[in-house]
């Protein structure tokens, strides 16, 4: 992970407008990337805690939206439920059910 990512990161769940010159980063060979410069118009500069608390916030955030598109694009078509409903036939809305479950259980909810 990127230490530009995680600034991005906080500064978004602060709630920090900013712009790519408001902060300078740096890498020194053989070093770990550093805060070359923090326009003071953020505030103060965040701590590599504050900084990874943000970044592992973000990565569940995103895991938390991730799961709900893998279960989209497999869940069977609501048509085909219909389908049974209209037709009376238990054993295809038990099908479509199953098939729906079955996609809850490969992609479960974050926690």
């Amino acid at each position: 992970m990127e230490l530009n990512e995680q600034i991005k990161a906080y500064l978004e769940q602060s709630n920090i407008s900013y712009s790519a010159t408001n902060y300078m980063t740096v890498q020194p060979t053989g070093q770990a990337d550093q805060i070359l410069f923090w326009d003071t118009k953020l505030g103060e500069q965040p701590t590599t805690e504050q900084l990874q608390a943000a970044w592992t916030a973000k990565l569940n955030a995103d895991a938390a939206i991730a799961y709900k598109a893998q279960r989209a694009a497999e869940y069977p078509p609501a048509a085909d439920y219909l389908d049974g409903i209209v037709k009376g036939d238990q054993a295809q809305v038990q099908a479509y059910i199953d098939a729906c479950l079955a996609v809850k259980a490969k992609y479960p909810k974050p926690e």
